[in-house]
């Protein structure tokens, strides 16, 4: 269809290197650990996180972590989306270590979206893990929870980096399994008083979109 730009804002974007790199076709859009995205040879692609090193081990979850009295970290990773994905759930865990907590296990045999989580949650469980990542869908990471608390896991620190949305405040079911849980945004919320917040929630008023904006909406804007 001669696209002359791609916007890409999928978990699966990896698949398409190939094909984008061969057409010269320019890519904006999250890298989540593509090691393509990064390569100073291939400048079609640009990562609108800006991290250069997809491998690095940030301290905020840790740090986190820590501040709410955690004491031991876990992840839940996905099998199927690449080793981007995966080392983003270990640095996750690792960042915990560099805050002086205990390393749970990173569970990286879950496939993305993955209803089967029971296994998971009793491995969390068993090590005794008070704070958790989870690099998964929505939905996964929802159940997830609910089995952990069915588990009698109480959770100290949790972090979900999607799924923040007006169905997360007013589906009722949903609302319920994740209070107290945290969630990561990619830019100052809309609810702050600043110039360009006021500009996105603008355009979300106008196209119609109602409550908090997805990852999506707030990784194209």
């Amino acid at each position: 269809d001669d696209g002359y730009l791609v916007l890409s804002l999928s978990n699966v974007s990896a698949g398409a290197v190939g094909f984008l790199e061969q057409r010269r076709i320019p890519t904006l859009g999250t890298a989540n650990g593509t090691e393509a995205w990064f390569d100073p040879d291939k400048p079609m692609f640009f990562d609108v996180q800006g991290n250069k090193d997809p491998n690095a081990v940030a301290p905020g979850f840790g740090l986190y972590a820590a501040s709410q009295g955690a004491t031991t970290c876990g992840a839940l990773g996905a099998s199927d989306l690449g080793e981007g994905i995966q080392n983003i759930s270990k640095a996750n865990v690792e960042s915990c270590v560099d805050a002086g907590l205990e390393a749970g296990p990173a569970i990286l045999n879950v496939p993305y979206g993955s209803p089967d989580i029971g296994p998971a949650a009793l491995e969390i469980e068993s090590a005794g893990v008070d704070a958790v990542y989870m690099t998964q869908q929505d939905t996964t990471a929802t159940a997830f929870i609910v089995k952990l608390t069915q588990a009698g896991v109480d959770l100290k620190a949790s972090v979900l980096p999607t799924g923040y949305s007006q169905t997360t405040l007013t589906d009722e079911a949903t609302n319920e399994a994740l209070q107290g849980q945290g969630f990561s945004v990619q830019m100052t919320p809309v609810e702050a008083d600043t110039p360009g917040a006021k500009a996105f929630k603008e355009a979300l008023d106008g196209a119609g979109i109602e409550g908090p904006p997805t990852y999506s909406a707030q990784m194209g804007w």
